[in-house]
């Protein structure tokens, strides 16, 4: 997903609260204005400023997606934190089940690789 190279950084979260306050502080390094909100701009910018592996591209369609059609946003088509904490757990449950499902595959064909014949 869009989305990868920041939740490769949230992945080692030790308790909900440790999570939500990674995301808290993740939101308002973003936050330009410091409104308590993020725009599509102020988001696109702050994720491409973030310090990970690989550089996070958010396009309008990844935006529109993540936020289920604009469902999470408000009038304005911002986020607020806990919103924005809502869409970062579930793509990071999405994200966790992706890579779990690829280590099964990769262990799988490990496993025929191996197998006696």
């Amino acid at each position: 997903g869009a989305l990868d190279p920041l939740l490769e950084t949230l992945v080692g979260f030790n308790t909900s609260k440790d999570l939500s306050d990674r995301i808290k502080e993740i939101f308002q390094v973003m936050d330009e204005d410091q409104n308590g909100r993020l725009s599509i701009t102020e988001l696109r910018m702050g994720l491409r400023r973030l310090n990970t592996q690989h550089q996070v591209h958010l396009s309008r369609e990844d935006f529109h997606i993540i936020t289920e059609g604009g469902l999470m946003c408000d009038a304005n088509g911002d986020l607020d934190l806990r919103h924005f904490e809502a869409i970062l757990r579930a793509q990071l449950a999405s994200f966790v089940q992706r890579h779990v499902a690829h280590m099964m595959v990769d262990a799988e064909e490990s496993e025929a690789e191996n197998a006696p014949v």
